[in-house]
């Protein structure tokens, strides 16, 4: 699921408010992923933002996840309990950190 989180927060044409209404609608990024057109033409999004949410393939997510192992990085996304409160009760919080230490 750490793929899909990726996934997401590295999709074109999506700001930040964009991604958390994405998460408060479908839950999770792994059903934002899974999400058709017919599931996403609900919702008001850019022509842009559509074909990126459409385009499924996960290289490039695989790529910066195996990246971060490789440099032993780790992530946090906005669902997990080590998420910084502060950041996370902001307008528009990133839905992934980057980290070392």
């Amino acid at each position: 699921m750490l793929v899909h989180w990726i996934w997401l927060a590295h999709r074109p044409g999506l700001g930040p408010r964009t991604r958390v209404e994405l998460l408060r609608h479908f839950r999770d990024p792994e059903a934002v992923y899974f999400a058709d057109e017919e599931a996403l033409g609900n919702l008001e999004l850019s022509t842009e933002a559509k074909a990126a949410l459409l385009d499924k393939n996960l290289d490039a997510s695989e790529k910066i996840l195996e990246q971060c192992r490789k440099k032993r990085l780790s992530i946090l996304t906005l669902q997990d309990a080590a998420y910084p409160s502060r950041l996370k009760n902001i307008p528009d919080p990133p839905p992934v950190l980057y980290y070392k230490g």
